[in-house]
């Protein structure tokens, strides 16, 4: 399990949304417990017809892909 994924679900009054500049604007509670800082890069995956957005943040991306330098410097998954 990915603990610093987001989850983000389309509502009405919900607080995330994207910017006309198309930024993701989090609140900072959520920022803060994913390890996100501002002018992180994450990678989105949407599911349209659910309304909804799954955030991976660079904390999620290195759990996922778990890479680790080998002696010679070089990297292997």
């Amino acid at each position: 399990m990915i603990r610093s994924a987001v989850l983000v679900v389309a509502h009405a009054s919900g607080t995330s949304r994207i910017t006309g500049d198309g930024y993701l604007r989090l609140p900072t509670g959520l920022r803060r417990r994913s390890q996100l800082v501002t002018g992180d890069r994450v990678v989105l995956a949407a599911d349209p017809m659910a309304r909804r957005l799954l955030v991976y943040p660079p904390a999620a991306l290195d759990a996922l892909l778990d890479i680790r330098s080998d002696d010679n410097g070089g990297v292997r998954p």
